[in-house]
């Protein structure tokens, strides 16, 4: 009872997110000074932390030269004994050319321009030694490197590129020329072929259906880059073109003149021919598996990618 009067008493406890509170309203008025003095404080940290920085470094930098030059001292010592070696060995060779009358060894501090310009014969008209003529050679050498090699490398790439566009131009060429049945080469499907059955989208142009016994004309056995290639450009009898696999297809031992025949002669023959061709499959177990082919109707060879990615 008592303590009950005592909280009714106070009203009790004050809500500390009440925006009319004091404790929120100092807050709030010194919460931008607080951040001006968390920046300032920041500030001398980042200071003194490069102040640090900036010691160490140095003091690594003093050490390290300390070293460098202790490794020069070394140096120069050991040069020092081998030229005294050297410098032994060239009084002997002199005391020694003194003694028999020769000569005595060039000595290094003898070997000056004059001493050249004297030995080649150069001589200014009052006696002295003539002025060396500076040599052209680096010049003509800098000349023919700035300009020279650029014009070999355009060169060049011109020559190769007209060479890529001749070729170009030669194989749309042929392939604009006319086709002449007489020279066709007919073969006759051994397989069926179907993209969708590969799980491949059909495309028109590359992709050609046919079934077994049909009977194809070959256009092309070459990859788009001219190189033999394993998928032959085909046409068949309703005038779609495409590529099939040269495992599924033989030549068909026909002369051109009945491949030109009528199409009640060549549906009737087509069907003689495939009974016969279907009797010796059934003859014949092991015809009977259907080869998987190898690549996509398009591929390119190894060499012809190589010469592909050269000229582009």
């Amino acid at each position: 009872m008592g303590y009950g009067g005592m909280y009714g008493g106070m009203g009790g406890m004050p809500d500390p997110n009440n925006p009319e509170s004091l404790t929120h309203r100092v807050n709030q008025s010194t919460q931008a000074t607080f951040q001006v003095l968390e920046g300032v404080v920041g500030a001398f940290g980042g200071f003194a932390q490069m102040l640090e920085s900036t010691y160490m470094t140095t003091h690594s930098s003093f050490h390290a030269v300390v070293a460098v030059a202790e490794q020069f001292g070394n140096l120069r010592d050991t040069l020092g004994q081998v030229l005294g070696i050297y410098t032994i060995m060239r009084w002997i060779r002199t005391l020694i050319a003194k003694v028999t009358g020769r000569p005595p060894p060039a000595d290094a501090m003898a070997l000056t321009p004059a001493s050249f310009a004297r030995f080649e014969g150069r001589h200014a008209p009052d006696g002295s030694p003539a002025a060396a003529r500076p040599s052209r050679k680096p010049l003509i050498f800098f000349l023919l490197f700035a300009f020279g090699l650029p014009y070999l490398m355009t060169k060049m790439i011109r020559s190769i590129a007209a060479t890529h566009e001749e070729e170009e131009r030669k194989r749309q060429q042929i392939q604009a020329q006319p086709i002449d049945p007489a020279k066709l080469e007919f073969c006759r499907v051994l397989w069926d072929f179907s993209p969708e059955s590969r799980g491949e989208a059909v495309l028109k142009g590359v992709d050609l259906e046919v079934k077994k016994g049909d009977l194809v004309a070959v256009l092309s056995k070459t990859d788009p880059l001219g190189n033999p290639s394993d998928w032959w450009r085909c046409r068949s009898r309703d005038g779609r073109m495409g590529y099939l696999p040269s495992t599924f297809l033989e030549v068909a031992r026909r002369p051109v003149a009945a491949i030109k025949a009528t199409a009640s002669n060549d549906s009737s023959r087509a069907n003689s021919l495939t009974s016969s061709f279907t009797s010796a499959m059934r003859k014949d177990p092991e015809l009977e598996k259907v080869p998987l082919p190898a690549g996509k109707p398009g591929d390119i060879s190894a060499e012809s990618f190589q010469k592909s990615q050269f000229y582009s």
